[in-house]
C-alpha cells in the first residue's frame, strides 16, 4: 500500500526504536538521518524525548507547529546537523 510515495504498512524506524526502549530509560535522546514526521514526534513527545538531533531536513507544517510548541513547554532541544 504506497501513498505519497511511501509505504503504509511499514513502522518508522522511530516508532521502532521506542517500542524497545519505553520506559526504560529516562533524558532520551533521538539521533536520525531525516527530521521525524508529525506522527512519530507526537510519539517521541508522548514518552518524553528530551532531544532530536538529525541531518536532512523537509517540510511539515503541523510538526513544526507541534515542535514550536514542545520546545517553549517542554524544553525539548532540536538539532539540525545538515549542511548550510
Amino acid at each position: 500500500m504506497i501513498e505519497d510515495g511511501h509505504c503504509r504498512r511499514t513502522v518508522h524506524a522511530e516508532i521502532n526504536g521506542l517500542l524497545f526502549v519505553q520506559g526504560q530509560y529516562e533524558n532520551l535522546q533521538l539521533y536520525s538521518t531525516h527530521q521525524p514526521c508529525y506522527q512519530c514526534m507526537k510519539a517521541l513527545l508522548t514518552i518524553g524525548i528530551k532531544r532530536v538531533c538529525y541531518l536532512t531536513t523537509y517540510k511539515d507544517e503541523i510538526r513544526d507547529q507541534i515542535l514550536e510548541e514542545s520546545k517553549q513547554k517542554y524544553g525539548i532541544m532540536i538539532q539540525y546537523f545538515g549542511g548550510s
